[in-house]
């Protein structure tokens, strides 16, 4: 009989501590030294935001997560975005990934008509010739220098133009509800501030 409680306490108790997800993770943690390790923030369900490998981040559907370096906030940031599945897809720049509005930032949404740009709520940009399409990789590439940003997806530039929103330290991914992605390689590199003076 003792022996069955024990059974079932432990049960119950690696059932308890397994289901709990940190609500954050690092990245590139194990890599070259070179390369800074970066800080991810599970969003909305930290059950939905799980590491893959060391440099890779996968996010079920109808999840959020943010991913930044401490500090950095002109810089040339680059990574691999595989689509799995789904038909929606928000990447958005921005100062905090706790901000209550959610219009804030430079938002880039990809669906099924291509991509559209928007700084804080206003549209500024569209491309029907991007779409993500599934289980192909697509490199990312956003540089933010001041108040200039710049964001290519393999060769096609969808933005190069100055915005309202410089200064981002987040980088926010959000799936839709039939949307998962997978995030590779993501590396940042801070801008060097150039003094004319």
């Amino acid at each position: 009989m003792k022996r069955k409680h024990l059974l079932i306490s432990l049960l119950l108790s690696s059932i308890l501590f397994t289901s709990c997800a940190s609500d954050y993770y690092v990245l590139n943690k194990y890599r070259n030294l070179a390369l800074p390790t970066l800080v991810g923030y599970r969003g909305d369900n930290p059950l939905t935001v799980s590491l893959i490998a060391d440099d890779a981040v996968l996010i079920e559907k109808n999840s959020r997560t943010a991913i930044r370096e401490f500090d950095v906030t002109q810089y040339d940031k680059s990574f691999i975005l595989r689509k799995i599945s789904g038909h929606y897809f928000k990447l958005t720049e921005r100062s905090s990934p706790l901000e209550k509005d959610t219009s804030i930032g430079l938002h880039f949404i990809f669906d099924n008509n291509g991509a559209k740009v928007f700084d804080n709520s206003t549209f500024i940009s569209s491309n029907s010739e991007i779409k993500l399409e599934e289980n192909k990789d697509y490199i990312f590439r956003i540089t933010q220098d001041g108040d200039f940003t710049t964001l290519l997806i393999n060769c096609d530039t969808l933005l190069h133009r100055k915005t309202k929103t410089p200064a981002s330290e987040y980088t926010i991914f959000k799936t839709g509800d039939d949307t998962e992605v997978e995030i590779y390689s993501f590396e940042v590199e801070e801008l060097e501030e150039k003094s004319f003076f």
